[in-house]
């Protein structure tokens, strides 16, 4: 039977394209600089559980926030809704009362 080579074939295009993108400066100082966040993390795990506690907290506030604002002005568009009609009501007689004093 024939075994299927593409496997092997798209590993390597991916390795032989991480080799050559490497040839960039600008590539391989951002490499660098992951490299070492991931061993000072790996050596500092306490320090990562932090990081992304901490991120984790920011981002459940922001969530929060945003649904107490959207909450708000969902209820305040209802308020709307349920005035508008008792506004046009209020137009319109204050239009009447007008228009049979000028009669």
């Amino acid at each position: 039977m024939n075994k299927s080579k593409f496997g092997k074939f798209v590993a390597l295009g991916a390795l032989v394209g991480g080799v050559i993108s490497l040839f960039d400066r600008g590539t391989r100082a951002v490499m660098k600089e992951r490299a070492e966040r991931v061993g000072y993390y790996a050596k500092n795990p306490g320090e990562l559980k932090e990081t992304v506690e901490a991120e984790v907290n920011k981002w459940t506030n922001l969530y929060e926030t945003v649904t107490e604002q959207v909450s708000y002005y969902t209820s305040q568009v209802d308020e709307l809704k349920d005035l508008t009609p008792a506004v046009k009501e209020l137009v319109n007689e204050t239009k009447e009362a007008f228009s049979e004093d000028e009669q």
